[in-house]
């Protein structure tokens, strides 16, 4: 059974940064690579001034694809593309770690999901096969012990008048004594519950029985002491009230041997009902323990739930980054074809005017346009 006192989260890795469409994390957020406005920038600078210098007589190659400046821009969207397949190889690299690592985390949670739903069976199994409704509430059971205190305590009060005290110990003293009691009766009816039980027993264990009789005999003789000599006080401090009042009590003897039989019967109540109350301590734990271990399958499940949602999720990734490589690689050949026809465009367009006005016309060494 799983007897953690407090609920944690397992712990999951994160997920590594993916890529998103517009942006990407590698070529817009490095510091590495030139951005794509500045690549735009430079190829039209470097188109118009190859097409100046070719219109001064300083010609850059004998075809459009031998100019440096053509050149470096093929060369920079190719570091580019190098990047992104470097950043998916790390990327796939991360993810596969943590599909590892948070597959070693669930192994453990779903073991421990199988115990607490085991143990929610078997709590439910017994639950459905004990007998329901034998012993009082609880509620109920503290309102008579609580009930049986205060009734104990004026003939209690009676009886310690003539101990040699002054009041406000004499006040505590029955105060204690009248709590001793009702604790009393739990005690011995616990007991008593025990012995009970354990007799009915098949295999019945001799220790526990003996030690149950002894125990539940020796906590009545003492119980049965503390009453008669409580009524032996009684009678001589009703006795004394009556020779110094003047005949208060006409009878100290018979009032005195009330007081004690009300005390008797009260304690007698208070122990039927402790018995009636131990009698649905086996119903009250197993509605106990079956409420906590079902608390703990769905703590549990949750953890489940949380892990086997995070490692979809991580393998959702591993599983669409080679689309998304494949996607910002298009992306940058298609930027490399737009900067190259960028370039061949201002280069054509200058290469005849230095203003770009007249009529563009191709050059004559130009074997390749626009590549």
């Amino acid at each position: 059974m799983n007897l953690r006192f407090w609920h944690r989260r397992p712990r999951v890795p994160k997920p590594p940064s993916s890529s998103r469409r517009g942006t990407h994390e590698v070529l817009e957020l490095g510091k590495q690579f030139p951005s794509p406005v500045e690549l735009e920038a430079r190829a039209v600078e470097s188109g118009r001034q190859a097409g100046l210098d070719e219109l001064a007589g300083k010609p850059h190659g004998q075809k459009l694809t031998e100019h440096n400046g053509r050149r470096k821009l093929a060369s920079e969207v190719d570091a580019r593309i190098i990047g992104v397949r470097r950043r998916s190889k790390v990327t796939q690299r991360d993810l596969e770690s943590q599909i590892e690592t948070t597959k070693v985390v669930l192994r453990p949670e779903k073991l421990q999901e199988k115990v607490a739903s085991d143990d929610v069976k078997d709590y439910s199994r017994k639950w459905n096969r004990i007998e329901k409704g034998l012993g009082v509430s609880t509620v109920f059971y503290l309102s008579i012990l609580a009930l049986l205190a205060i009734a104990e305590f004026p003939s209690i009060s009676g009886a310690v008048q003539t101990w040699p005290f002054d009041a406000n110990t004499r006040l505590l003293i029955a105060i204690v004594l009248s709590i001793v009691f009702a604790a009393a009766a739990h005690v011995v009816s616990a007991y008593i519950h025990r012995t009970l039980v354990e007799v009915q027993k098949k295999n019945r264990s001799t220790v526990v029985l003996v030690r149950g009789i002894a125990l539940s005999v020796v906590l009545i003789l003492a119980i049965a002491l503390l009453m008669a000599y409580l009524a032996l006080s009684r009678d001589v401090s009703f006795a004394t009230v009556a020779e110094v009042t003047g005949n208060t009590f006409s009878e100290p003897d018979l009032a005195a041997g009330a007081l004690f039989a009300v005390q008797l019967l009260l304690f007698i109540i208070a122990l039927a009902v402790g018995l009636q109350h131990a009698e649905g301590d086996e119903e009250r734990r197993i509605k106990r323990h079956l409420k906590k271990v079902r608390r703990q399958l769905e703590r549990k499940q949750e953890d489940v739930v949380y892990v086997e949602s995070a490692l979809r999720q991580f393998e959702e990734e591993l599983q669409a980054l080679p689309s998304e490589t494949t996607y910002w690689i298009q992306q940058e050949q298609l930027r490399k074809e737009s900067l190259l026809e960028s370039y061949g465009f201002e280069f054509n367009r200058h290469r005849l005017s230095p203003d770009g006005d007249s009529p563009i016309a191709p050059s004559p060494r130009e074997e390749v346009p626009g590549q």
